[in-house]
């Protein structure tokens, strides 16, 4: 069993990554807008084994953003095809900071979750509220995920902050 959680953790390194490379990589440059995600009050320890896994996704639309097929993935498996970017990180501390750079100036709003039994997808209830921490950027704070209160606005050349809190 911590054989297969020590191939899983490495594959969503690998896939975290690989994302971010292959998704700099496309844009040649041409965009010099950042964005930041500080994650903040991460429940995580100092060794290996109590670590925490968490994943995120970065939105530029509402359909994108809010409807996610949350068992399909690492993230989930987005119908629309307008995610910015998406991957899972493993934690060592309370708090951890990812840039993605070289990004077009649109409106982006990010959803993360503390993924706690490191399957990859966001646990759910039967009335569909999540079971793992989730923080969402912008205003919202309660309720499903809306693009509206959760989005901000990146401009070219600016470098955005968004600071998620669990």
């Amino acid at each position: 069993m911590k054989n297969k959680v020590n191939r899983v953790n490495r594959a969503l390194k690998v896939l975290f990554i690989v994302s971010i490379i292959c998704s700099q990589s496309l844009g040649l440059g041409l965009y010099a807008a950042t964005i930041t995600l500080e994650l903040k009050n991460l429940k995580a320890g100092k060794d290996a084994s109590k670590s925490t896994i968490v994943c995120s996704i970065v939105a530029t639309s509402k359909e994108s953003f809010e409807d996610m097929d949350t068992e399909a993935g690492p993230v989930g498996m987005v119908k629309y095809g307008e995610i910015a970017y998406s991957g899972c990180v493993r934690v060592f501390g309370e708090t951890m900071s990812v840039r993605i750079g070289d990004v077009p100036a649109d409106n982006y709003a990010v959803r993360s979750f503390i993924d706690e039994n490191r399957d990859g997808m966001l646990e759910m209830n039967v009335l569909g509220i999540p079971k793992e921490p989730v923080a969402i950027s912008g205003k919202q704070r309660l309720g499903p995920p809306k693009f509206s209160r959760a989005a901000e606005h990146v401009s070219a050349d600016e470098d955005k902050v968004f600071t998620l809190k669990f």
